[in-house]
């Protein structure tokens, strides 16, 4: 015969079932919305992005739309906790500037991506494959203008990605270098005449066709030095 003790442990252990239900529901849509933002990531640093490449970035892609989606699931029909939850977070934010719009866009695209996932599963993963969609998208346009001889994007030095760049002194001005759409900087000396040029360059396609043109005879008589960095932005 079952005794009182007996049901009174089954209840327990059914209480703690339905409180912990909820909970254990939602891992597969908190799944789905830290794989979105990991896809994100890998996007991003796949296309040359290497500022998303660091163990802090990529921790945050994962879980900055698991947090959004808790935060949804929690206060969703509670007026008061929301309210609530909006004071704490005007609290608790973020400090650390961002390093250009487009990242700023991506942390909110991240939060809307949890959000989603929250409201609408389906509409949160659909928007987390959007976004890797125009990330490959541009990439592929740009490497489709390259082949084309056209640079469709100008350098950034912000923007975390491999940059070369040439310091050029000459003699006196050289015609191909001030008509050079990689030109960034010309520092003119009028007391010798002697000229210094700062090129930079998102491919090293580019930079190798730089060199050479550095490398005409009629050309190299009139220069002093050149310095290549390769992998950075000039100083």
């Amino acid at each position: 015969m079952t005794s009182p003790a007996s049901f009174r442990a089954v209840g327990v252990l059914v209480d703690i079932g339905d409180a912990l239900w909820p909970g254990v529901s939602a891992l597969p849509q908190m799944a789905c919305a830290g794989f979105a933002g990991l896809m994100i990531r890998l996007a991003l640093g796949s296309v040359g992005q290497r500022w998303v490449a660091t163990y802090h970035h990529t921790m945050a892609y994962i879980l900055l739309p698991v947090t959004a989606f808790a935060i949804t699931r929690v206060i969703a029909g509670n007026i008061a906790l929301s309210l609530g939850m909006i004071g704490a977070l005007s609290i608790v934010r973020f400090r650390n500037p961002v390093r250009n719009p487009f990242e700023l866009v991506i942390y909110f695209a991240l939060v809307t991506v949890g959000v989603a996932m929250s409201a609408e599963p389906a509409l949160g993963l659909v928007l987390g494959i959007f976004v890797v969609l125009v990330v490959y998208g541009v990439a592929v346009y740009e490497r489709l203008a390259r082949s084309r001889d056209r640079s469709p994007f100008v350098p950034s030095f912000t923007e975390g990605q491999a940059s070369h760049s040439v310091v050029v002194r000459a003699g006196h001005r050289v015609e191909d270098l001030d008509h050079s759409e990689f030109m960034v900087q010309r520092l003119d000396d009028l007391d010798s005449d002697e000229c210094s040029y700062v090129l930079n360059f998102r491919a090293r396609e580019d930079l190798d066709a730089v060199l050479a043109i550095l490398e005409v005879p009629e050309i190299r008589t009139e220069l002093r030095s050149v310095e290549t960095r390769i992998g950075q932005s000039p100083s």
